[in-house]
C-alpha cells in the first residue's frame, strides 16, 4: 500500500508542475520578453546597446548580465550595477559561461545567457534519463518531473542560475551513484560555483554516505572538503575584492516552518486575485508537503535520495526573506527538493524499504 502512495505522489507532484508551470515563465507571452534586463542595469545595458527593452521591475537575472562584463571580477567598474555584490559575485559560473559563448560581446550577452539557460534545460532532461536508466525507474515520470518542474520553467526564462546549478548538482549525484567520486567531486564544485546553496548537495551527500552502515566519516571528510573548495576559495576571492555591505543570510533564515505562515499570511493581505493566490498558495502548500515527508521518512526509509531531499527541505523549513510571499521566490528555492523529491517518491515506490543493486551490495 505504501509504495502505491508515493507512485501517487511521485505522480502528482509531476501533474502538478505540468499545471503550474505554464502560469508562469515568460512574461507578456513572447519568448523574446526573456531578452530584456531591470531597472538595476538600465544604464548599462542602454549604453551598450539602446535597443534592448528594459523591465520597470527588478529581477535578479539582471544582476548576471552585469556581471558578464566581468565575470572574474578583474575591476570593480560594475559592481555599481549590483545591488548586493558580494552576494551576487559568490554566483560566477554562468555570467562566465554566458562571457565565453558570446566571446566578450556586451551586446550577444543577453541571447548568451538565455540560450545557455535553454541548453542546461535540455540537458537536465537526458541526465534525468539516465538517472532513471540507472536506477530502474519509469523513465518517462522522471524526466517529466525533472524537466517540467514550474521552476526550471520560472528560472530558464528569466536568466537565473539555478538550472544550471541544478545540472552540475544532480550530474555529480549521478556520477557519484555510479562509483566516480572523481567526477561527483568535479561537478559539485562547479555547481557551488553556480549557487551557494548547491553545495547542500554534497553536504547530504556526505552526510548520507558517512552514517550509514560501512560508511566512512574520514573518507567522505575529504570528498566533502574537495566538493566545497571550489566555492570556498572564490568566496574568499569575492570577499577580498569587494567590501562587505551587509549579511543577507543573517536575515534569510528563521524558525523552522515559520515563514510558510507568516509570509501567506501577509500575501493574502495584499489582496491578490485569485490567480495570484493559486499559483502561490499551491506552490507553498506542495513545498511544505515535501518538507514534512522529508522530514519524517528519511529516518523512517533512509536511502541516498531520500537523504537529498531531507537536505532540501532543511533549507525550506528554515528559509524566510518573503521566500514564500510570492511564487517568483518559492518556484526558485523548491528547485531542488522538487527534484529530489521525485526521483525519491519513485524510488521508494519501486524498490520498498531495501534493494539489492547490481553486485549483491544492499543499500539501507
Amino acid at each position: 500500500m505504501e509504495r502505491k502512495i508515493f507512485f501517487a505522489a511521485g505522480v502528482l507532484l509531476v501533474v502538478f508542475n505540468l499545471w503550474h508551470g505554464p502560469m508562469r515563465g515568460i512574461w507578456n507571452g513572447s519568448v523574446l520578453d526573456s531578452l530584456t534586463v531591470g531597472e538595476w542595469v538600465a544604464p548599462l545595458a542602454n549604453q551598450t546597446d539602446p535597443a534592448i527593452p528594459t523591465l520597470k521591475k527588478s529581477y535578479d537575472g539582471q544582476y548576471f548580465y552585469a556581471m558578464a562584463f566581468d565575470p572574474l571580477l578583474v575591476s570593480r567598474e560594475y559592481l555599481q550595477y549590483l545591488d548586493l555584490p558580494r552576494y551576487r559575485y559568490r554566483r560566477m559560473l554562468y555570467p562566465l559561461l554566458g562571457y565565453v559563448a558570446s566571446f566578450g560581446q556586451p551586446k550577444i550577452f543577453p541571447y548568451a545567457l538565455f540560450f545557455i539557460n535553454m541548453f542546461v534545460w535540455v540537458l537536465l532532461a537526458y541526465v534525468g534519463y539516465r538517472i532513471a536508466v540507472f536506477e530502474h525507474l519509469p523513465r518517462i515520470w522522471i524526466v517529466l518531473g525533472v524537466f517540467f518542474q514550474t521552476g526550471m520553467t520560472f528560472t530558464v526564462f528569466r536568466t537565473l542560475s539555478e538550472p544550471l546549478a541544478l545540472l552540475l548538482g544532480l550530474w555529480g549525484c549521478y556520477q557519484w551513484r555510479r562509483e566516480r567520486p572523481l567526477s561527483a567531486i568535479l561537478f559539485f564544485g562547479l555547481s557551488g560555483l553556480a549557487r551557494e546553496t548547491a553545495l547542500l548537495v554534497p553536504l547530504s551527500v556526505f552526510v548520507y554516505e558517512s552514517f550509514k552502515p560501512g560508511g566512512s566519516v574520514k573518507r567522505m571528510m575529504a570528498f566533502f572538503i574537495l566538493s566545497v573548495l571550489p566555492a570556498g576559495f572564490w568566496a574568499l576571492y569575492v570577499g577580498f575584492r569587494i567590501e562587505n555591505a551587509g549579511n543577507l543570510y543573517s536575515d534569510a533564515f528563521g524558525p523552522p516552518f515559520v515563514a510558510f505562515y507568516t509570509e501567506s499570511m501577509r500575501f493574502l493581505s495584499q489582496a491578490p486575485t485569485y490567480r495570484e493566490i493559486m499559483r502561490t498558495l499551491s506552490v507553498n502548500a506542495v513545498v511544505l508537503g515535501m518538507t514534512l515527508v522529508g522530514f519524517v521518512y528519511v529516518f523512517r526509509r533512509p536511502s541516498f535520495w531520500g537523504g537529498l531531499a531531507f537536505g532540501q527541505a532543511v533549507l525550506c523549513a528554515f528559509a524566510k526573506l518573503t521566500v514564500w510571499e510570492h511564487h517568483a521566490g518559492s518556484v526558485r528555492i523548491a528547485v531542488f527538493l522538487m527534484t529530489f523529491s521525485i526521483i525519491w517518491y519513485f524510488k521508494m515506490a519501486m524498490e520498498g524499504e531495501t534493494h539489492i543493486k547490481q553486485g549483491g551490495e544492499r543499500e539501507y
